[in-house]
């Protein structure tokens, strides 16, 4: 059976709400097991080890024993969070923050989707929103129309841009037409 699938009938069988905490539960487990660890002692006994695991060396291993060391600090959910929003993981959908969609007000039609930086607060997410109806009315009113042929896409990269964030073109994975 593949990984997904036992994953899945975990899931399935103990309902969604049971199998996040069970999957909090383990990872805050192993984190505080692991700040118990004496980090440099567990280091020392690796690269005395020379070369016993031929795919990475003990300099590596040394390495992410310390970087694991320092997340045990941190608290599961900000660790979750950050892997949700910044982590690519193969055979995993991820993306590298929070995902914002553009629809035309009347039709809810797609102007574009982007991404921008998990951590940027919303009040600058915002303020780009504005910046955006700033450009529109300008548009409109320097050529004295509804701004039909506004360059949509190219204002919402601009007003993102003059708020200090710089969003990234959110790519689908699959595409139906209706």
């Amino acid at each position: 059976m593949m990984p997904n699938e036992t994953i899945r009938k975990i899931n399935n069988k103990y309902g969604d709400p049971v199998f996040r905490m069970a999957l909090s539960h383990l990872f805050e487990k192993g984190r505080e097991a692991f700040q118990q660890v004496d980090v440099d002692k567990e280091c020392e006994s690796i690269l005395r080890s020379k070369g016993k695991n031929p795919i990475i060396t003990p300099e590596l291993q040394v390495q992410i024993v310390r970087c694991a060391h320092e997340l045990a600090k941190l608290e599961i959910w900000d660790i979750f969070s950050y892997i949700k929003t910044d982590v690519a993981i193969d055979g995993v959908t991820v993306h590298e923050g929070k995902i914002i969609s553009f629809r035309w007000d009347g039709t809810n039609d797609l102007i574009l989707y982007c991404t921008v930086p998990g951590d940027t607060d919303e009040s600058l997410i915002e303020e780009a929103s504005q910046k955006l109806d700033e450009m529109v009315e300008a548009y409109s009113v320097k050529h004295d129309d509804d701004g039909g042929d506004f360059d949509y896409p190219t204002a919402i990269w601009n007003a993102f841009l003059s708020v200090g964030i710089r969003p990234k073109r959110t790519e689908c994975d699959r595409t139906v037409y209706v």
